[in-house]
């Protein structure tokens, strides 16, 4: 249902921002006779469907045993970590763009939203948070993956042409990046007689420079042309971090139900490097008569993207470890309270964008 959402919401963007310009250049074509071309010949409007895959940067939420269970001669046994693999979600961005007169410039303002949620359910035999599985005692573990990523880009993009057949396109914009990872994981065991939940968030909000190349060939056939570029950008960005974790229930040696911390530390800053690249094949056609000569186009590419060490953990060193009560004397719950150093995240998948502009757009 949300992606269907995401789907009309999107197609509802393209129509919305569309059918003004369509009104503007008809309109145009019967009433403007002057010599110079209008403003809105200058506009072009572009919607995207968008089918991409989070990078899941080795996330692991514990390791998978594999019977025997055994850790004779103090060896742990045969042990793999089990990663967490999002899908492919279908998403949406939208942009516009104005030509300035009588220049190979164009001023632009683009958007990017990408949102994926996946669950596991009863991962069995899974070691996690303090709870093993045991022989006749296995493991449930639950894991729920939920990730949202919003890019704003406001630019200029100079075209410069070699030739009939080869254009090379300089970008340069700045950038401004949300992005939002939560992890949070339950396990059980004994009939839940054993329960613990956590749940981890990381809050990454960027602003920035970045500079871009694509360039195009042009087929004999002037309506088509094959395109490849790359982007980078680098962010300042602000990093918050939260983890909570519970033991709920427990009848593991002394009971330590009631054990959790909830761990918030300071927010940190650093620079984020964030790469993207794309290729594609493009066709466009000119309307010779109607709406005074715009011009639409579809557009099927391919976009990889990474952000570098975007997700910090904290930025921290040391991690607390949960103890009984959360008193200082307490008893300390023994598993490894975070998700790992600073990780890289990124997106990858396919693309369709639908474009209008007018004349000299």
């Amino acid at each position: 249902m949300k992606k269907a959402l995401k789907v009309t919401f999107g197609t509802m963007l393209a129509v919305s921002m569309a059918a003004p310009i369509a009104a503007l250049a008809h309109e145009h074509h019967h009433h403007h006779h002057h010599g110079h071309a209008p403003y809105y010949d200058h506009l072009a409007v572009w919607v995207d469907g968008t089918y991409m895959k989070p990078t899941n940067n080795g996330l692991s939420v514990g390791d998978f045993a594999q019977p025997p269970f055994s850790n004779v001669g103090g060896l742990d046994g045969a042990r793999n970590h089990m990663f967490l693999e999002p899908e492919n979600e279908f998403d949406y961005g939208f942009g516009i763009s104005v030509r300035l007169p009588h220049s190979h410039t164009r001023g632009f303002i683009s958007y990017d939203h990408y949102q994926s949620d996946k669950d596991h359910q009863a991962d069995i035999n899974v070691r996690n948070l303090g709870i093993a599985p045991d022989v006749n005692a296995p493991t449930f573990e639950t894991t729920n993956y939920d990730v949202n990523q919003h890019e704003l880009r406001v630019g200029a993009i100079h075209d410069l042409h070699f030739g009939d057949h080869f254009c090379l396109d300089v970008l340069a914009f700045l950038e401004y990046d949300r992005l939002r990872q939560n992890v949070f994981e339950t396990i059980s065991r004994d009939n839940n007689a054993n329960l613990r939940n956590r749940e981890t968030e990381n809050l990454i909000k960027g602003f920035g420079p970045g500079v871009g190349l694509v360039s195009r060939w042009f087929a004999h056939n002037p309506h088509w042309h094959v395109f490849a570029g790359a982007n980078v950008v680098l962010l300042k960005t602000d990093n918050e971090y939260s983890q909570t974790f519970n033991v709920i229930n427990d009848n593991i040696g002394n009971n330590q139900a009631g054990s959790y911390y909830d761990y918030e530390p300071f927010d940190s800053d650093s620079i984020v490097t964030k790469v993207d690249a794309q290729f594609g094949v493009n066709y466009h056609c000119k309307l010779k008569h109607e709406l005074h000569g715009a011009q639409w186009g579809i557009t099927l590419g391919m976009r990889y993207m990474n952000m570098i060490n975007v997700l910090k953990n904290g930025n921290v060193y040391e991690q607390p470890t949960a103890r009984r009560g959360g008193g200082a004397m307490g008893v300390p719950v023994d598993f490894s309270p975070n998700l790992g150093s600073a990780q890289d995240w990124g997106k990858w998948g396919p693309f369709i964008r639908f474009q209008v502009g007018g004349a000299h757009s």
